[in-house]
C-alpha cells in the first residue's frame, strides 16, 4: 500500500507541475505579446484606425532639465503624446488680429511650447529617434506645413512619405486654413478616393504621422500666424523641416538632407533656399535633374505702406561653387529649411505679427543669427516648388490670405513696426506689441539670442539701417564660394557654431559698392 500511495502522489505531483508549466508558459506568452504590441506602437507601427492615445514613457539617458531626479538616480522622463486632448501641455491661446485692439483675436487650441532640453545625439525613442522598419534606431524628422486653401497639400503629404526610404520616422504639423462648406482640399486625407474604401493609400496607412490643426482661413492672418501654430506641435525630434504645401520630393530625400546636413559638422547648420521650378527638374525614377541650386544673397530695401524693411527677391541659380559641399549664405528663406530640432524650441515663430509676409523671412533669419545658427545653401536640391501658371507650372490658382486685408487695416504696418524694431532694423522706430501688457515676456520670448548681435551681421553683409540702404556685388562674394571658405575657417569644434567674436569681429565682405 506505501508504494502505491507514493506512486499516487508522485502521479498528482507530476499533474501539478504540468499544469504549473502549462500555466506559466500562458502568462509568459501573454507577456511577450503585449511588449511586443507595446513595442510596435512605439515603434510608430499603428494601424490605421488607431492613434496614440495615454503618455508614452522614455528614459533620457543623460541629465537634462527635464529630468525628475531622485537621490542621484535618473527618473522616466513622461513626455506628451502626439494626440491633441490627452496632451496636459495644451491650452488655449489668442491669435491676434487687430493691433488696434488687444482683445480682438481668435481663440485657438494649442499646445504649449515644448520647452524640453534633449541631447539630441542620445538615442531616444519615440522622439527624438524611432526604431524604423529595418529595426535600426533612426532620427525623427519634424515636417511642418502651413496651407492656405492649397488643393496641393495632400498631394505633397502623400509624396514626402512616399519618396522617404523610412516614413516612418517623419510626423507632420500641418496647419489647414480652409473655408468650412466650399469645399477646400483637405490635407490629411486622399482628395479623390476615401480611405474606408481603400485604406492602402499613403495618407491612409500613416494617417497617424498627421497633426493636422484646422483654421477657418476667413480668420488668417498670414503665414507667420500660421507657422507659429504650427511650432508649437514640436516635441523633440531630431530634424525639423519647414515646407509650402506645393512641392514635390526626391526619392531618398530623408537620408540625403540627412547627410548634408551632418557633413557640415555644424548642429547650428539650416540648410535652407529658395527652391527651384518642378517643372523640368524631375527625372521619371524620381531623381534630380537639375545641377543648379539658388543661393540665398540677394535682398533690398524696400519701402511700401507699411514701412521700411529688407526683402529678399529672385534669387541668383547657378552650379554650385564647391562640389559636395553646402556653402554658407546670408539670408533664411521660409519656403524650405532644414536644421536641428533645436531651432523651433530656440527660434519660435512670433504670432504677434499678424498680416506679416515680407518680413517673415528676415525676422527669423536675424533671430536666428543672433542665437548662433548659420545658413547653408544646399549641396543639391531634395525638393522643388510649384510656382504661378506664369511660370510653366500646371498649377491651378488658389487663393490669399491676403483676400483678408481690409478686415485688418493697418494692421500690417504696425506688426511690422514690432518685427524691424526687434532686430534692430529700425532703431528710432515706436515699440509696438500687440498684445499688451504681457510686453516684456513676449518680447523676450520671441527677440534676439545671445550668441551674437544683429549690428554685427548687418556690418558684415554690407546693410545700412540708418540709411536704409544695402552694397551691391554681396552675391558675388557669396556665389564663388568665397564667403563660405573665409567663415568656415573659424567653425567652433564639436558641433559649431562659426565664431564671429575673434578674428571675425571686424570681417566685411569686400568690394561692396553700395545702392544710391
Amino acid at each position: 500500500m506505501t508504494s502505491q500511495t507514493h506512486a499516487l502522489r508522485e502521479s498528482r505531483n507530476n499533474s501539478e507541475r504540468r499544469l504549473f508549466l502549462f500555466l506559466l508558459f500562458i502568462v509568459v506568452f501573454t507577456f511577450l505579446c503585449v511588449s511586443l504590441t507595446i513595442h510596435g506602437r512605439l515603434d510608430g507601427h499603428l494601424p490605421t484606425s488607431e492613434v496614440l492615445t495615454q503618455p508614452r514613457i522614455f528614459v533620457v539617458p543623460t541629465p537634462s532639465n527635464n529630468l525628475r531626479k531622485g537621490k542621484g538616480k535618473e527618473q522616466p522622463v513622461e513626455f506628451p503624446s502626439w494626440t491633441r486632448g490627452t496632451d496636459p501641455s495644451w491650452g488655449t491661446s489668442k491669435i491676434q488680429t487687430d493691433v488696434n485692439n488687444p482683445e480682438a483675436g481668435v481663440e485657438v487650441n494649442v499646445p504649449s511650447h515644448w520647452d524640453g532640453n534633449l541631447d539630441f545625439n542620445e538615442v531616444v525613442e519615440g522622439f527624438s529617434h524611432i526604431r524604423c522598419s529595418d529595426g535600426v534606431l533612426r532620427p525623427m524628422i519634424f515636417v511642418s506645413i502651413a496651407s492656405y486653401r492649397d488643393y496641393m497639400c495632400p498631394l505633397t503629404v502623400a509624396n514626402i512619405l512616399e519618396m522617404a526610404v523610412y516614413p516612418e520616422r517623419i510626423r507632420f504639423a500641418v496647419i489647414q486654413q480652409n473655408v468650412p462648406g466650399l469645399g477646400d482640399t483637405r490635407c490629411d486625407v486622399p482628395p479623390e478616393v476615401p480611405c474606408d474604401s481603400d485604406p492602402s493609400q499613403t495618407l491612409c496607412k500613416h494617417a497617424h504621422q498627421i497633426e493636422l490643426y484646422e483654421l477657418d482661413a476667413t480668420t488668417a492672418t498670414g503665414p507667420v500666424t500660421a507657422r507659429a501654430i504650427g511650432s508649437r506641435f514640436y516635441h523633440g525630434e531630431r530634424y525639423q523641416m519647414q515646407i509650402d504645401a506645393h512641392l514635390e520630393f526626391i526619392i531618398g530625400w530623408d537620408e540625403d538632407i540627412i547627410a548634408q546636413h551632418k557633413a557640415t559638422k555644424n548642429d547650428y547648420a539650416v540648410l535652407t533656399t529658395y527652391l527651384s521650378e518642378v517643372v523640368g527638374s524631375l527625372n521619371p525614377d524620381r531623381t534630380s535633374r537639375k545641377t543648379t541650386i539658388p543661393i540665398m544673397c540677394e535682398s533690398t530695401f524696400t519701402t511700401n505702406q507699411q514701412g521700411s524693411f529688407l526683402q529678399h527677391g529672385s534669387q541668383p541659380e547657378t552650379n554650385p561653387p564647391i562640389k559636395g559641399v553646402s556653402i554658407i549664405s546670408p539670408y533664411y528663406a521660409a519656403g524650405f529649411s532644414f536644421s536641428s530640432g533645436k531651432f523651433v524650441q530656440q527660434v519660435p515663430y512670433d504670432h504677434n505679427l499678424p498680416m506679416i509676409f515680407q518680413g517673415e523671412e528676415i525676422s527669423m533669419g536675424i533671430r536666428g543669427w543672433t542665437h548662433g545658427y548659420d545658413y547653408y545653401t544646399p549641396q543639391h536640391s531634395i525638393c522643388f516648388h510649384y510656382y504661378s501658371a506664369s511660370k510653366g507650372t500646371p498649377r491651378k490658382h488658389v487663393p490669399m490670405f491676403w483676400d483678408n486685408a481690409n478686415k485688418h487695416s493697418g494692421t500690417a504696418k504696425k506688426s511690422m513696426k514690432r518685427l524691424t524694431k526687434i532686430i534692430k532694423m529700425n532703431p528710432d522706430a515706436e515699440y509696438v506689441v500687440p498684445d499688451e501688457p504681457s510686453d516684456l515676456s513676449q518680447y523676450g520670448r520671441y527677440g534676439l539670442g545671445k550668441v551674437r548681435e544683429p549690428e554685427t551681421f548687418y556690418h558684415i553683409f554690407g546693410i545700412d539701417v540708418a540709411r536704409k540702404v544695402n552694397a551691391k556685388r554681396l552675391c558675388r562674394y557669396v556665389c564663388s564660394g568665397k564667403l563660405h571658405n573665409h567663415v568656415i575657417k573659424h567653425l567652433l569644434p564639436n558641433g559649431g557654431p562659426i565664431d564671429y567674436s575673434g578674428d571675425l569681429k571686424d570681417f566685411v565682405v569686400p568690394n561692396l559698392e553700395w545702392h544710391s
